[in-house]
């Protein structure tokens, strides 16, 4: 249902007002009449004007000043000029600048009136079907991204950052249902002016009140309960709507105004279908790459214990090295995404192993020229076997460059320095430590102090020197567990030459 247009008219005269009221009167509009442009600017701070009928004159100023104002709230407003007969050159140019759509010149009977408005009207109706052409069009646009990703915080955030843009909001946000505490929880907010909205604040029992269609809310008693806020803060106009996917709610949408900004209205509640819709499959579609990307970590998980349960010598190896390159990454100040990475990688790290014969792998003599060099070859048998699996990618330089050396004599590739992706020298540092720290085959665990020497002498040689700086300050500021190093056995000893413990160092 199209929306009344309010139309404001601006005239020192009040006969001529009068007889603009009257002449409107039956016509399909808010009508509002100014004599001052005081008053005027009273009602434009207060409301959205569509339609204006201002004398160009207004005392010892003219109106253009105010025609700025509301084409800059609304810049589809139709403008209506009224004014003498000859207006000078100077005045006349200066209008058209400001977009004027039409003129009236006094003096001008009711019928003239009538007819420009009506124009005015059709006109206005245009402007309004070309901006949510062009809005749809942007938000299409803007959907495409949103559904173009399913990782969940991008997800969330590009959803409110085009909220924010595209319906002129003050603060959007996102509840999203939690399973294990059964109730709506805060998972992304965003503002555009983030001072108002420090003391904002969600009650952690989510809201009382869940709408499952979007409505748009000005009632203060309702916000609250639909959307709990800090009561330092006065919302004037909310949006909520319910994000769903199949029959299911997936979470709840919520767009606020303050008073600086007229209430939402329905055509903007109906233009907001096309991302919520959007942002909700996304949200489907997450959800489901999660679940399977779960069953493929639980698979390959199941494959890095079976490893373990093959080389008994290194028994909780993957899971001390998790946590240290967790612990590690988190001092050099990698951010969540590279955290996740850095955790699939160091689970799968070793992957490959599986494909080394358990003749090598638990042979307990020393090994052959010939076979350390199949032991040599598991970094590559691990990425054969994680290749063709998008989301384990980032786990691949872990599986291929742990083994590499800051002076390329490392293998399988023989890179050297910062040749070495990053990834390769964390798992360097950090799989030798363990190694130190753990008992092997062929003799007790040296000690943590060993570890942290072994890294200061072998700094620009074995390891990437900013690494393994930062894994010795990790340790002496406490930042390391030892409780969480302490999964160990104490395997028979086996002989190794020191020639070979010195290159595998695992």
């Amino acid at each position: 249902m199209q929306e009344r247009a309010t139309l404001l008219v601006i005239d020192q005269d009040p006969q001529a007002l009068q007889t603009i009221h009257e002449t409107l009167a039956s016509e399909p509009l808010t009508l509002l009449l100014c004599e001052t442009t005081r008053s005027a600017r009273e009602v434009l701070s207060k409301r959205k004007i569509d339609l204006v009928m201002a004398s160009l004159f207004l005392g010892q100023e003219t109106s253009l000043d105010l025609l700025r104002q509301v084409k800059q709230v609304n810049p589809e407003a139709v403008i209506i000029l009224m004014t003498n007969p000859q207006p000078t050159l100077e005045s006349a140019v200066e209008v058209l600048r400001e977009g004027v759509y039409d003129y009236l010149f006094k003096p001008f009977d009711s019928y003239l009136v009538k007819g420009t408005i009506q124009r005015g009207l059709i006109e206005l109706r245009l402007r309004r079907e070309n901006a949510l052409l062009r809005e749809t069009i942007g938000l299409y646009r803007i959907s495409d991204s949103v559904g173009g990703t399913i990782e969940l915080k991008k997800l969330l955030g590009l959803t409110l950052e085009a909220a924010l843009k595209q319906f002129e909001s003050h603060l959007a946000a996102v509840l999203m249902w939690d399973e294990v505490r059964n109730c709506f929880l805060l998972s992304e907010i965003r503002a555009k002016n983030e001072l108002p909205f420090q003391t904002l604040a969600i009650d952690s029992i989510g809201p009382e009140v869940i709408y499952l269609k979007p409505q748009i809310i000005s009632a203060p008693d309702e916000i609250r309960k639909v959307f709990p806020l800090s009561e330092h803060f006065i919302v004037a106009s909310l949006i909520s709507y319910p994000l769903l996917a199949k029959g299911r709610i997936m979470g709840l949408l919520y767009l606020i105004r303050d008073e600086t900004i007229p209430p939402y209205s329905s055509g903007e509640l109906d233009s907001l279908s096309i991302l919520a819709g959007r942002a909700a499959a996304g949200l489907e579609n997450s959800r489901l790459y999660q679940q399977l990307e779960n069953a493929y970590l639980s698979t390959i998980n199941a494959l890095a214990n079976a490893v373990e349960a093959r080389d008994v010598y290194t028994k909780g190896h993957t899971e001390r090295v998790c946590y240290l390159a967790e612990t590690l990454a988190r001092r050099l100040g990698w951010g969540q995404e590279q955290l996740s990475h850095v955790r699939m990688g160091s689970i799968l790290h070793d992957i490959g192993k599986i494909g080394v014969p358990d003749s090598i792998l638990n042979k307990p003599k020393s090994l052959t020229p010939a076979e350390f060099e199949v032991m040599k070859q598991h970094p590559q048998m691990g990425v054969k076997i994680l290749e063709g699996i998008g989301f384990l990618e980032p786990a691949l330089p872990y599986v291929l460059y742990h083994h590499e050396r800051y002076d390329g004599k490392g293998y399988p590739t023989g890179l050297k320095g910062e040749d070495v992706p990053m990834e390769g020298r964390l798992m360097a540092v950090v799989d030798t430590f363990d190694a130190i720290t753990s008992d092997r085959p062929y003799r007790k665990n040296l000690g943590y102090q060993k570890a942290i020497q072994e890294l200061k002498d072998f700094s620009g040689t074995q390891f990437d020197p900013q690494v393994a700086q930062a894994m010795i300050e990790a340790w002496e500021a406490g930042q390391i567990d030892q409780q969480r190093l302490e999964i160990k056995i104490s395997p028979p000893a086996r002989s190794l030459p020191a020639e070979i413990y010195s290159q595998i160092q695992t």
